[in-house]
């Protein structure tokens, strides 16, 4: 996690050594490891062949600072990150097994796959443990993804190729780290992918439970704790009030939250289903405590073995600074928070040995490792930047590769986004779990990560009969004491849900169609970010303490009521009703739900409104008269405002009984969008090629003009990557940013077209060797798709369109690189001069094995040269001949629609339709024709209920109502 976050404690105990991680310099670095020393040094190689490891020398570690050498006795623990294998095919299997539109959706792999295909490996143990045993450091310990070692500083400094010294920090206390950049041996290098413990950075976790605030003046009608007491408050929203003023509520039970949220006479309980909560230590009377809350609301108790707790007292450590006592309340809120929504799950309860990051990754490995829940729901975070630390990637590496194995066993991680909104360092004063170390507005990990889905928090009104009554997002400004009735001054912020643009982790596929990209391109200080980027949360559920649920705990033997709330109850809300979800499918577990979630965005509460409840916290009596108040004004949460549509306050929403009975296996129909028709190439890539690095090559055409980029969607399937576009004479920082983020290492670069086309300023402007780029371009359109032939290999197989207009020929890309392909070899395209053909098209034609003509023209010119064995399309119009191509294609899982009036959507789509073996359908942007229409009902039985019909282009291209008639006639579900 990060590293003076709002949910830690900022006090370390005595003698224990928390840690900091550093990443091979090949992995690369996050912007928090931009700050370190050794930023020039990473990855260089000395003399004795040691390999430079980034982020391991911090800022503050310079001579300036430095005060002294670290005693060569003093004891120092690290972690060695192990490489595993094939990261980056783990990244787009979880992806695939994921996704609603990928034939591998909800193929899980069992935790024994896992490890087989992407876990470390015998021989990476060995390298790392001999070379530690050489080096004199201890092996404590080997786990699936890391080795834990321990020794003496002066063994560290001979294992890591550098000296430890203490240094002034940030925060003004000393702290040891590294007086120059790690080197470890070249074979020690390409066998982990991280170091942790070299510098001590705080890494401590507390929990983020968060209880109303309490009374001042405790008197006559005000609750004392020890008994649920409903005498002071609301049981339902409103139904005490003061001065008009609603009364804070006094906790809901399961009846209430199972009501509200569309759930209570489904019949859907759990049953099936294993939830998993991850906190430190362990409460040893929480079985009792459960027992006891059931018992007052007259629910279900938990049966024999249906809860279950797995800890090792042995093992706890760094108890001072992590009080048990704060994790034994949230344990009790998740275990009760998730029994009240899904009576009939069961509940395993995982307790970390501390709160500290290393113990606590443990306790998600277990789970991952022995596949121990199918649902996971943990209510902790922190901070990516603070003003002395940052978190660094190999750390967020390392729990998102266990995200990651979770995600391709089936297994969800819920996280809550944490309770001081925007984390602005200004609310600290006066916030719940507000830090004044944040470095400024900012989203918390682990719920950022694009593996996990970040649960947020709302104001939720349920009212008599167990009604929904609405929400808004959880944000709470509460105003001094005063007396009532009477005004009230202006109030200060006290607590909200987190959410925002991360600037560290780049926009997951599952939100390119869903986020506007005025949310993430926007960073949370304002300032325009080029790439987009993550945005939290995903969803919302009830978190603000003033609408918070009942929760009973013993505490210093006492009983102890409190509402609770925070996202530390939206999170196990959530994982609740995944539960419910899971028995509604018969017991296929959700899994990493994010692009489930996303797909079905129109199943959600959309929460829009800001600012409009309020509440009375009773503060002074005068016998049973309400005398002293102070006014809680809610559903205003920092700078997140909640909107229609997806929003930074609330995600899509809250989940609705739609949603978790909304059947899993489902054509969709999507949408790829950019700004325009180089970033609508770009969200295309990027869903093409999610993980950097895997593209073997790209294509890059120019973007005002289409027969190159007609010609040169085979040529993408045939060298194995996307099909960009450029402006001809202007550099596109996003499409070269894109190009260096989805090239393989080496990998080439097609330029189609000759100078004229893409002139040399903008070849220059990609910023890659001469070798990496090769020009295709010919005399005119026709002598280029000519050398595109003969780049190609010179294919046997010939499709011509004519050069001389886009409508008719717009299908032909994907076409030519799937059913006319040659034994999985694309089809060359060439163009036709509208009804003739110039004498190399016409001989390249007489000599192909087999040629198709899509479009009149292009039919007319290969009957005038006397073409045999032609396979003809000549439609009516350009969407009757589109059809007639994609009545061609069978058994695909995708197919695409784009604008019969515009080519550049339809051309970046050909070339991933090409790849994914579907077909182009067009349409008009009011109305879909009926050529169109029956060609999307036969592929709409080919797609076979669980396919993606993806629209390309906006709503200016292709507008609502013709998605909803796109989703119509392919039996899909539209997702917008």
């Amino acid at each position: 996690m990060s590293t003076t976050a709002k949910k830690r404690s900022k006090i370390l105990a005595a003698g224990s050594i928390p840690m900091a991680t550093a990443v091979i310099a090949a992995v690369g670095m996050s912007s928090a490891q931009a700050q370190s020393n050794d930023t020039n040094n990473n990855g260089h190689t000395d003399s004795l062949g040691r390999v430079a490891v980034a982020g391991t020398q911090p800022a503050w570690a310079t001579p300036a600072t430095e005060k002294a050498a670290v005693p060569a006795t003093q004891t120092i623990s690290t972690r060695v990150y192990l490489a595993g294998q094939n990261q980056a095919q783990m990244s787009a299997l979880a992806q695939s097994v994921t996704d609603p539109a990928s034939p591998n959706y909800h193929k899980y792999l069992t935790p024994a796959q896992v490890q087989s295909e992407f876990g470390s490996t015998a021989s990476q143990v060995k390298t790392v443990t001999d070379w530690a045993k050489g080096a004199g450091l201890q092996v404590k310990s080997v786990g699936e993804s890391w080795v834990d070692l321990e020794g003496p500083a002066s063994a560290v400094q001979t294992a890591f190729g550098t000296t430890l010294a203490n240094f002034t920090a940030p925060d003004g206390q000393s702290h040891y780290a590294p007086a120059t950049a790690a080197m470890v041996p070249g074979n020690v290098a390409s066998a982990i992918v991280g170091v942790s413990g070299l510098y001590d950075a705080p890494k401590i976790e507390t929990p983020g439970a968060v209880t109303q605030t309490p009374s001042t003046t405790p008197a006559a009608g005000h609750p004392t704790s020890t008994t649920y007491d409903t005498s002071w408050c609301s049981t339902s929203w409103g139904s005490k009030s003061y001065y008009n003023i609603p009364a804070p509520i006094c906790g809901y039970d399961s009846a209430q939250l199972r009501g509200a949220y569309g759930v209570g006479s489904s019949g859907l309980t759990g049953k099936g289903a294993t939830v998993a909560i991850i906190d430190a230590y362990d409460s040893p009377t929480m079985a009792a405590d459960a027992a006891k809350y059931n018992s007052q609301f007259g629910q279900q108790q938990f049966r024999a073995g249906q809860y279950r707790e797995v800890t090792n007292t042995a093992a706890y450590n760094n108890q001072a600074a992590c009080d048990p006592d704060k994790w034994g309340l949230e344990q009790s809120l998740d275990v009760e928070a998730v029994h009240n929504m899904a009576p009939d799950a069961n509940v395993v309860y995982v307790g970390a040995a501390s709160c500290e990051d290393n113990d606590l990754m443990g306790a998600y490995e277990y789970v991952v490792n022995n596949h121990a829940a199918d649902i996971v729901s943990v209510s902790l975070g922190g901070l990516m930047h603070t003003t002395g630390w940052n978190q660094d990637a190999a750390t967020t590496a390392a729990f998102d590769r266990i995200f990651m194995k979770g995600a391709l066993e089936g297994i969800g991680f819920n996280f809550s986004t944490g309770d001081c909104g925007d984390d602005n360092p200004a609310n600290a004063n006066t916030g719940f779990n507000c830090s004044p170390d944040s470095a400024g507005k900012q989203t918390e990990y682990p719920a950022s990560s694009a593996w996990v889905t970040a649960v947020g928090g709302t104001a939720l009104k349920v009212g008599t009969g167990n009604s929904y009554q609405g929400e808004e997002p959880w944000g709470d400004y509460q105003t001094p004491k005063a007396n009532v009735p009477g005004n009230f001054a202006n109030g200060s912020f006290t607590g909200g849900a987190g959410g925002g643009t991360s600037t560290d982790i780049t926009q997951p596929f599952y939100q390119r169609s869903a986020v506007p990209a005025a949310l993430s391109q926007t960073a949370p200080n304002g300032a325009h970010l080029k790439t987009p980027m993550r945005t939290v949360p995903d969803v919302a559920m009830d978190a603000d303490p003033y609408t918070g649920m009942a929760t009973f705990r013993t505490a210093g033997g006492k009983p102890d009521w409190n509402p609770m709330g925070g996202t530390s109850l939206a999170a196990p809300l959530f994982a609740g009703e995944a539960a419910l979800q899971m028995q509604a499918h018969g017991g296929v577990a959700p899994g990493f739900e994010n692009p489930t979630i996303y797909a079905n965005a129109n199943k959600f509460r959309d929460v829009t409104a800001n600012g409009g409840m309020y509440t009375l916290i009773p503060e002074g009596w005068s016998g049973s008269t309400l005398t002293q108040a102070q006014e809680e004004i809610m559903g205003d949460d920092s700078s997140l405002k909640a909107g229609p549509g997806y929003d930074e306050a609330t995600g899509l929403g809250s989940p609705t009984l739609g949603y978790l009975q909304a059947p899993y296996d489902a054509n969709r129909v999507g949408r790829l969008a950019g700004g325009d028709r180089y970033q609508t190439g770009i969200q295309i890539s990027q869903q093409q090629f999610p993980a950097a690095g895997t593209a073997n090559n790209v294509v890059l055409a120019i973007g005002t003009n289409f027969p190159d980029a007609l010609a040169g969607a085979p040529l993408a399937k045939k060298v194995g990557g996307p099909l960009l576009l450029t402006p001809g004479n202007t550099v596109d920082a996003q499409v070269v940013n894109e190009i260096h983020r989805v090239l393989k290492p080496g990998g080439k670069v097609y330029v189609l077209g000759g100078t004229a086309a893409i002139t040399p300023a903008v070849v220059n402007g990609l910023k890659l060797p001469a070798a990496q780029i090769t020009r295709i371009g010919g005399v005119d359109r026709y002598d280029t798709a000519m050398q595109i032939a003969k780049a190609m290999g010179n294919p046997s197989h010939v499709v011509l369109a004519t050069g001389a207009g886009f409508a008719d020929a717009l299908a032909a890309g994907p076409y030519a690189s799937t059913v006319f392909a040659d034994n999985g070899n694309p089809a060359a395209i060439l163009l036709t001069n509208d009804k003739v053909m110039n004498p190399a098209v016409a001989a390249y034609a007489h000599g192909a094995k087999a040629v198709s003509a899509v479009g009149a023209q292009a039919v007319t010119a290969a009957k005038n040269a006397h073409i045999a064995n032609l396979t003809s399309f000549a439609g009516f119009d350009r969407y009757d001949t589109a059809a007639q191509v994609a009545n061609t294609f069978h058994g695909e899982h995708i197919a695409g629609v784009a604008t019969g009036l515009n080519f550049a959507d339809a051309l970046t789509g050909a070339a991933q339709l090409g790849e994914a073996g579907g077909p182009l359908v067009l349409t008009n942007v009011t109305n879909l024709p009926a050529f169109s229409a029956n060609a999307l009902h036969g592929i709409g039985a080919s797609l076979g209920g669980a396919g993606l019909v993806e629209i390309f282009g906006g709503p200016v291209a292709i507008n609502q109502a013709t998605e909803y008639a796109i989703a119509a006639a392919a039996n899909a579900i539209a997702e917008g």
